[in-house]
């Protein structure tokens, strides 16, 4: 996946103190599954993943425009995943 789409999904690493689904609390507590609805319904996660900026992602594609040599090529985007889960 690109690292856009990555930065949509929900890391069980990722921490955030304070209120959870949107409730006051009144203690500061740590969560792992916090969000809020989006305008379009969906769900916005306020511990998602940082893609390319964690010790843990693995680029499959790094993107390159040119080839070993320095030929150009044709840009493609790049891809990655999460290495914690293991190859895709």
């Amino acid at each position: 996946m690109t690292e856009d789409e990555a930065k949509t999904k929900w890391c069980p690493f990722a921490r955030v103190v304070g209120a959870r689904n949107g409730a006051v609390l009144l203690e500061q507590s740590a969560y792992n599954r916090s969000y809020e609805i989006g305008p379009d319904d969906t769900l916005l996660w306020k511990s998602p993943c940082v893609a390319s900026e964690c010790m843990a992602w693995r680029w499959t594609h790094p993107g390159f425009d040119h080839d070993i040599v320095g030929n150009p090529i044709e840009p493609q985007p790049a891809e990655g995943y999460c290495g914690l889960a293991g190859k895709p």
